[in-house]
């Protein structure tokens, strides 16, 4: 809504009289003189003589909500009607050809913020390039932050820097608790249309907007600038904004913008431009939420691969929320996220954030994510972040069940050497046989439950994955204990090797894991790698 003191204020020192019964108009969008009044259209802004106004008013139903209308005589008293009806009529001593062009150049005023605002997000799909538009067309700073009151995007003009919530939010990359009460308090002290002010923070004045989807908030846009005249329409303005940001978000092909600094951080690193911890913590300095000491890499994909949400921001908005020390942005048809704590931490241990929430919001949009090792080290970041893509490209193929979604390199790390050693292998041997590496006992095992419908080879590994305990075992392959005990005498009729040797046991944990990754990860089975003689093995 646009409040009618704009439109007034390049000649408040001529209006006569007023009667404002209504003060919020919708965006008016042209002047017109009243011999051509439609009651039906409720953008527009209507001028004429005060014995004109009456006669219109006098003969047609006029929607009170939106109807005001500009006079330039006192020749009829308008405003014991204007109050009857509930309209607003604004009396001056200007010409009504010199009115007509004064509210004409406000209305043309909108009209080109939007139109401009418009074009940049048409054309650059950037919110970030939309925000820098808004700033030069506005004069004045502008904000964006998300759920958790973090600043995703910004533009700080230097004559705002001294404000205390640019100051704030540029310092700390967050509002304080005490600054959003300040904030909130602000908003409900103040009736009048020309901006907020926060408690000792003169001469500057704020606009601020809540964006809600699902009746939540989204996010939040904020502008700053010095106060006194000329007033300016920051709450139209800002809805402006938000209406060619939600245009955007909306549309076909359009990526998540609150992490456009993240994004360029993450291709920076992936691309080895930015190698040495140095050059690295810049970079990380200029980011929205400057990360804690130890790091870590969140990966997602989607179901089918690179089936990204339509839209994509109100999921990254929830995996803010979720982690809320954290850059979010939209990397080669991922998501990528990068959380930060104080000290080091281990994520099947981490309490600070809600797991069965995030394995929730997988399920719920058929997602994976891959989490890689916290780290202090900022010139590992690159390694971490590809071991997270890798482990997640690994844990989709290898996972045992559709309901595991989150992979951890701790579980993975074995598959990934495998994985890195599979190109060479081929490369130096002409062939992809790595089940030459494997031991013979659990390639045994194998022919023994291909020919008898039987799972020795997987109660093996868990035999030796626990220690050789056979109730941790039983826990594992969701089996009764005597089963387990019972499975376990047949083993000992196939393999050759003494298991309680733990050399044996690491062999055979790796040995399966070589035949797991080559009968899901490469194009052959292994049934067309290991030979199964006619009655060798029988139950």
């Amino acid at each position: 809504m646009a409040n009618i003191a704009f439109y007034c204020d390049s000649f408040l020192e001529h209006v006569i009289a007023s009667a404002i019964t209504r003060p919020n108009l919708p965006l008016i969008t042209s002047v017109e003189f009243v011999q051509s009044f439609d009651s039906q259209v409720k953008n527009v802004i209507y001028l004429g003589s005060s014995k004109e106004l009456k006669e219109v008013i006098s003969s047609h139903e006029v929607p009170s909500e939106s109807a005001t209308f500009f006079t330039c005589d006192t020749e009829v008293d308008l405003m014991p009607l204007a109050r009857k009806r509930g309209l607003n009529i604004i009396v001056t001593d200007l010409s009504l050809f010199d009115l007509h062009n004064r509210l004409s150049s406000v209305v043309r005023q909108y009209t080109e913020w939007r139109i401009t605002l418009l074009e940049t997000g048409n054309e650059t799909q950037s919110i970030q390039k939309v925000i820098q538009a808004a700033s030069r067309l506005s004069s004045s700073t502008l904000l964006l932050t998300n759920k958790a009151h973090q600043v995703v995007y910004s533009v700080v003009r230097d004559e705002e820097r001294a404000d205390r919530l640019v100051s704030e939010l540029m310092t700390s990359g967050k509002l304080s608790e005490e600054t959003r009460t300040e904030v909130e308090a602000a908003e409900k002290r103040t009736t009048k249309p020309f901006g907020y002010s926060l408690p000792n923070n003169d001469p500057f004045v704020f606009f601020k907007l809540d964006v809600h989807r699902d009746g939540e908030l989204l996010y939040a846009v904020y502008l700053v600038r010095k106060g006194g005249r000329p007033f300016f329409d920051g709450g139209i303005f800002l809805s402006m904004i938000c209406d060619v940001i939600d245009a955007m978000t909306n549309s076909e092909g359009f990526r998540y913008w609150a992490g456009e600094d993240f994004k360029s951080f993450v291709e920076a690193l992936m691309r080895n431009t930015i190698t040495t911890s140095q050059e690295i913590q810049q970079r990380l300095n200029m980011l929205p939420v400057v990360p804690e000491k130890f790091c870590s890499f969140i990966v997602i994909d989607f179901e089918p691969a690179d089936a990204l949400p339509d839209p994509p921001a109100y999921f990254i908005t929830q995996m803010e929320n979720l982690f809320p020390n954290s850059n979010a942005c939209i990397y080669n048809n991922t998501i990528v996220l990068l959380y930060g704590k104080p000290n080091r931490f281990r994520w099947k241990e981490e309490s600070s954030f809600d797991n069965e929430k995030f394995e929730e919001l997988l399920a719920e949009n058929h997602a994976c994510a891959s989490i890689s090792t916290p780290t202090s080290k900022l010139d590992a970041l690159r390694s971490e972040l590809i071991l997270a893509q890798q482990v997640l490209r690994l844990g989709r193929q290898l996972r045992y069940s559709p309901e595991e979604r989150v992979f951890f390199l701790d579980d993975y790390s074995e598959y990934v050497m495998i994985d890195l050693c599979y190109p060479h292998f081929k490369k130096i041997f002409g062939n992809d046989d790595l089940i030459l590496f494997a031991h013979p006992d659990p390639v045994n095992l194998w022919r023994y439950d291909q020919a008898n419908n039987d799972n020795l080879l997987d109660v093996l590994y868990y035999y030796c994955l626990c220690d050789l305990n056979v109730a941790k075992t039983a826990q594992m392959v969701y089996m009764h204990r005597n089963t387990v005990a019972a499975k376990l005498k047949k083993i000992e009729k196939v393999v050759v090797d003494d298991i309680s040797d733990g050399q044996v046991q690491s062999r055979i944990i790796l040995s399966y894991r070589i035949m797991r990754y080559l009968e899901r990860c490469t194009p052959s089975s292994l049934s067309q790698r290991i030979n199964i003689r006619p009655g060798e093995f029988k139950a």
